[in-house]
C-alpha cells in the first residue's frame, strides 16, 4: 500500500483532473474525451502509536496471496470513488477508444501500471459535473487503478 501510495503521489496533476474537450492521442485516429486518468488522491494514512510515531512497518513482510490477520489498524490510502470494473464485452467503439487513450496518456506521463488487467480500470455513470441521480451509463467516466506494481519510466 505504501509502494501504491508513492506512485499517487507521484502522479502529476493533469492526469488526476477533469478537463472539457476531446484530444487527438496518437495513433487513435479520432479525438477522445480528455477526462482524468487516474483517480483523485488525496493522502496515505497510517496508524500511530502512543509516542505518535506511524506503525505500518509490520504490513511489509506480507506475501501476497497469503491469509494475513491485521492485528490492530492497517493503513489506508484515501482517493476518488470511481465506480466498477469494466465489462469490455459491452463496450462501444468510442468507450474502448477512451481506454485506450488512458493507457497512452499514463505511459507519455512517463508511468507505467504494470498489472494491466480490466478488474484495474474503473467506469461510472456520468458525466460527474450532475448529480448522481442524473448520470447516465451513455456518458461514463473510467480511471486506471491499482498501482502497487508500477513504475516511472524514461518515455
Amino acid at each position: 500500500l505504501r509502494r501504491e501510495a508513492r506512485m499517487y503521489g507521484r502522479f502529476p496533476r493533469h492526469i488526476q483532473q477533469e478537463y472539457c474537450g476531446f484530444q487527438l492521442i496518437r495513433p487513435i485516429k479520432h479525438p477522445v474525451p480528455t477526462g482524468p486518468v487516474v483517480p483523485k488522491f488525496y493522502g496515505y494514512y497510517v496508524p500511530t502509536n502512543e509516542k505518535g510515531e506511524a506503525v505500518d512497518n509490520s504490513y511489509r513482510e506480507v506475501e501476497e496471496n497469503k491469509d494475513y490477520t491485521v492485528k490492530g489498524p492497517s493503513p489506508i490510502l484515501l482517493m476518488e470513488e470511481c465506480g466498477e470494473p469494466i465489462n469490455p464485452s459491452t463496450f462501444s467503439l468510442d468507450d474502448r477508444s477512451e481506454c485506450y487513450s488512458l493507457v497512452l496518456r499514463l505511459h507519455r506521463a512517463g508511468f507505467i501500471q504494470n498489472s494491466f488487467y480490466t478488474r484495474n480500470i474503473l467506469m461510472q455513470r456520468g458525466p460527474l459535473t450532475v448529480p448522481p441521480s442524473e448520470r447516465s451509463h451513455r456518458t461514463p467516466s473510467f480511471r486506471i487503478i491499482d498501482f502497487g506494481r508500477g513504475d516511472i519510466y524514461d518515455n
